[in-house]
């Protein structure tokens, strides 16, 4: 007969089974309170609901006189607005540095080159982000481009390019607009063959 040193089989605990059969007892009596609590506010917010709606009636009629006081006052600031932003320059290049800034000034270029035709513009804006338009219009008064371009600083340089390749000949023109559709400033360049 061989022994079994250091084993002993021993009865299980029984405590464990006390916690758990406790913990489910608590839960379904905070359950229980809980739920004739909701069916109590239940009532009292049916009774409540339309005082509340009264309420809320009156709320939405002082909420659309405000933002009809409010309207007026936004149409001057945003009049205000486009008035501050300023266009300190704008030109036309053949490229952009690394600086974002015009590597030459042109007035006129060569289709014929096949390269690209840059819009620069130098902008001051009070409010930051803005959006810009650059509106690019060909010789028969038709809009090729409209191009949006968002001013991230108070003081920022953006551009717009079109190829040159295959555009019409004559004299194209770049509006610079603000996000109202107002014309900040406008400058020409011609294409030659």
């Amino acid at each position: 007969m061989s022994d079994f040193v250091g084993y002993t089989k021993r009865p299980e605990p029984k405590w464990p089974y006390f916690v758990l059969f406790a913990t489910v007892i608590i839960v379904l009596l905070l359950a229980f309170s809980i739920n004739s609590d909701t069916k109590k506010k239940q009532s009292q917010t049916k009774s409540t609901t339309t005082i509340d709606k009264t309420k809320e009636l009156a709320q939405t009629q002082e909420k659309k006189k405000e933002e009809t006081n409010i309207i007026a006052p936004q149409q001057n600031h945003m009049q205000k607005i486009k008035d501050e932003i300023k266009v300190k320059e704008i030109s036309f290049t053949n490229k952009i540095n690394n600086y974002h800034m015009p590597t030459d000034n042109i007035s006129s270029v060569s289709k014929t080159k096949d390269g690209m035709l840059y819009c620069y513009t130098k902008i001051n804006s009070p409010v930051v982000p803005t959006t810009i338009r650059h509106v690019w219009i060909n010789p028969n008064k038709e809009v090729h481009a409209d191009i949006k371009l968002t001013l991230i600083k108070q003081s920022g340089n953006i551009w717009s390019y079109i190829g040159t390749g295959e555009k019409q000949t004559g004299k194209w023109k770049v509006l610079v607009k603000d996000v109202n559709g107002n014309v900040l400033a406008e400058e020409d360049i011609l294409i030659k063959d």
